[in-house]
């Protein structure tokens, strides 16, 4: 029989990755964004997409875009 403990483990990992995903979506747009910093790998590459384009490319679909190659 799982436990209480071992049966909430992973809820309690899902929960936390989607708290960090909010903190880092939250950090690009109010502090990297507006200020045009450029942070490292594909999410920087997307910044500066979106600030040499004009806001033509989304940055969200730009790093899904650019993320699903690596994935495979």
């Amino acid at each position: 029989m799982i436990s209480k403990q071992k049966a909430f483990k992973p809820w309690l990992d899902y929960f936390m990755i989607v708290i960090g995903s909010i903190i880092a979506a939250c950090s690009m747009n109010i502090f990297l964004v507006p200020y045009k910093i450029a942070p490292g790998g594909l999410s920087g590459v997307a910044t500066v997409l979106y600030h040499v384009s004009g806001g033509k490319f989304p940055m969200g679909i730009t790093m899904l875009v650019l993320n699903v190659p690596l994935f495979f």
